[in-house]
Formats: C-alpha cells, structure tokens, sequence
C-alpha cells in the first residue's frame, strides 16, 4: 500500500494497493482515490463481516474538516462499504455484543442548528448501513474524548466527554445500544443535556504572597522601593541588604581561640 497526491487531479489524494506477482514483483490491485488536500488518518479493522480487514480513511478536506471512508478491499477489489461527507471523530466498538465491532460517527454541530449526534453503522451484508441516530447533549463546542467500557451491569456502551461554549464545564454523554438503537441513556429529554454527568470546574485564581509576583517570583519594586533603591546606589551600599549575621559564639571559632574564651570566663 502507497500513498500519493497528484495536484491539478480531480481527485488527486490516491491510495494504491499493491498484490505479489509470482516473481517477486509487485502489481497495482487497485486505487481508493480521494478528494481534499491530503489523508488524516488510516485505519485497518474488521467491520465487514469478512476476515479480512477494511480500511477506514480519514481524507482531510481543509482544516478541522475531514470526510470518512470505508473500503473493502476482499478480492483486493476496493469497495466502498461507507462514505460520510463530513464528521468530527469515529469509534469502532461492539455495542450489541454480537461479536462484531460497529462503526459510531460523532459529529459536532456548532451553528444555529446545535444538534451534535451519533451516528450507529453496521454491516448489513453488503455495506455499512446507518442503523440510528443518538443525540449529543446541546451547547457543546468541542469532543475531548471518545472511550469504550461497560456499565454497572456489563453492557458495552462508549463515553463521549465534551466542553461547553459559556461555561469551562465538561459533560460526558453515555452511549449504549437499547433494543438494537443507539442511545444516549445520560440525555435529559428538557434540558437535551447529560445533567447527571456534568463537570464542574472553577476557574482557580493563584493566590498572591506579599512581595512575590506571580508564580512565585519577585515582584518589582514599587514606587517607595524605587526611592529606596536609588538612594541605596547614590550612597554606595548595594541595593539588596543581606540580612544581619548573629555575632559568632565560641562553637564559631577555631579550636585553639575557644579554649582562651573559656579561660578567661574561669
């Protein structure tokens, strides 16, 4: 497999899969020909019933905008089992523990619309087919993270974390799959967010020592230090003042002076 980009090409970001020849030499199988500026991200999993892995392309079309591809490549003929035009992130999981991993599409929507969703694909036998629909808890901004794990009572289901527009708050909408439909089991139907799952954050302000500036350093001098560091180099002494060092004790001094401190206090 070799990646290629040919400008001026209608579809200039190309994959080409290459098959052994019998002599050593290797034959073009076929071409997954893409459209953008470039590939994101390539991914080989097992989502077409097959036993060979598919191949899941990320072309990125400008920016923060990608489109998802998914690929059969049985025969090395390059089918195209799924293609959505834009999206934010994707996870493979097994969410109706029939063995087989799903596809989950997530995608962010930020407009006046505000209807972020999760979109459930499975392999039907002959393509990824959209099987339903979950939405996303409104007023989101931006997907953190995207992880699989299980509930309290074993069911498969993936954590979808994600931050607010007006608040630093986070909220992680539950997603597990109910009667063969994706579901938000977290989503509060009145206010069309995870209330239960919210994260509070306060903003922490650094607390302020007298005389340090922030992060601990020094602060500057002000006005009245200014004053008295300049009168300090006017007169010659140094500007910072060591502290005064207690006159020494007789455990100070050399050996031989201590024993003539001690006589003369006998």
């Amino acid at each position: 497999m070799a990646f290629f980009r040919v400008p001026g090409d209608e579809r200039p970001v190309k994959i080409y899969i290459f098959r052994q020849a019998e002599n050593d030499s290797y034959d073009v199988a076929t071409v997954i020909e893409g459209v953008g500026t470039g590939i994101y991200s390539v991914n080989y999993e097992n989502v077409g019933g097959s036993q060979d892995k598919e191949v899941i392309v990320s072309w990125q079309i400008s920016g923060d905008d990608h489109t998802l591809g998914v690929y059969s490549l049985d025969d090395v003929e390059g089918i195209e089992l799924l293609w959505v035009d834009s999206y934010t992130r994707f996870r493979l999981s097994d969410l109706d523990n029939d063995l087989e991993r799903e596809l989950v599409v997530l995608s962010l929507q930020t407009g006046e619309e505000d209807a972020s969703r999760a979109d459930f694909y499975d392999y039907d036998g002959a393509a990824l087919a959209l099987k339903s629909t979950a939405p996303l808890s409104t007023g989101i901004n931006e997907i953190k993270s995207v992880r699989s794990g299980n509930l309290a009572g074993g069911s498969p289901a993936l954590f979808v974390t994600s931050s607010f527009r007006d608040v630093p708050d986070q909220v992680v909408d539950i997603l597990s799959v109910r009667e063969g439909t994706l579901t938000n089991i977290t989503l509060n139907t009145a206010t069309l967010r995870s209330e239960e799952t919210v994260r509070t954050y306060r903003r922490h302000r650094q607390r302020h020592r007298p005389g340090r500036g922030h992060g601990g350093a020094p602060a500057r001098p002000g006005p009245q230090g200014q004053r008295r560091e300049r009168r300090f180099l006017a007169s010659g002494v140094a500007a910072v003042r060591q502290p005064r060092a207690a006159p020494p004790g007789p455990h100070h001094l050399p050996q031989r002076h201590r024993r003539l401190v001690f006589r003369r206090a006998q």
